[in-house]
């Protein structure tokens, strides 16, 4: 399943999408900052990216929530956060969108392991440079992205502890 607010951005992925893919290829179109219009626990995974960055922390905090409703006990949540963005002009001016806050990568780590709760989280820091020539500024995107990757407890700590085995020591613990 794949969503987004935008709907006709949903109807792109599906025109874009493999035609042997596209019949498992659910959209669903909606706002984030609302009830998110899925059943609880019925997720096995989350993939979020390119979006959490860009709320303040009550909202991360709402959407966090229902993010941790629809996913099944066991289930697993990868979050993409940008930290520390910066977007420097071809002149070597600062580009800034809006409101945009921009988290360090301290307040970041420890507002995620905030917002995952009771869950256990592992995760990486990578730094990406990535270009934007054709973008209105052209401009380079700087930042550190935290990639997390977590579960929600089934409430079971035998079964718990298999899971974290089977996540894998190739990340640190975000404490």
């Amino acid at each position: 399943m794949a969503s987004d607010i935008d709907a006709e951005a949903l109807s792109k992925l599906q025109r874009h999408t493999p035609k042997k893919y596209r019949d498992k290829l659910t959209t669903v179109a909606f706002n984030l900052n609302g009830d998110f219009p899925l059943k609880d626990g019925s997720f096995n995974g989350i993939f979020c990216t390119g979006i959490l960055h860009l709320f303040s922390r009550p909202v991360l905090e709402k959407i966090s929530k229902e993010m941790l409703r629809i996913l099944k006990p066991g289930g697993r949540l990868i979050l993409e956060f940008p930290t520390e963005i910066k977007r420097i002009g071809r002149d070597g001016s600062l580009i800034t969108f809006g409101d945009e806050p921009n988290y360090s990568i301290a307040d970041a780590r420890s507002y995620l392991q905030e917002l995952v709760g009771s869950s256990s989280t592992q995760g990486i820091i990578e730094e990406v440079v990535e270009d934007f020539p054709n973008a209105n500024p052209p401009f380079t995107f700087h930042s550190k992205i935290i990639l997390l990757e977590c579960f929600k407890t089934t409430g079971n700590e035998d079964k718990d502890r298999l899971i974290v085995t089977s996540m894998g020591k190739r990340t640190q613990v975000l404490t």
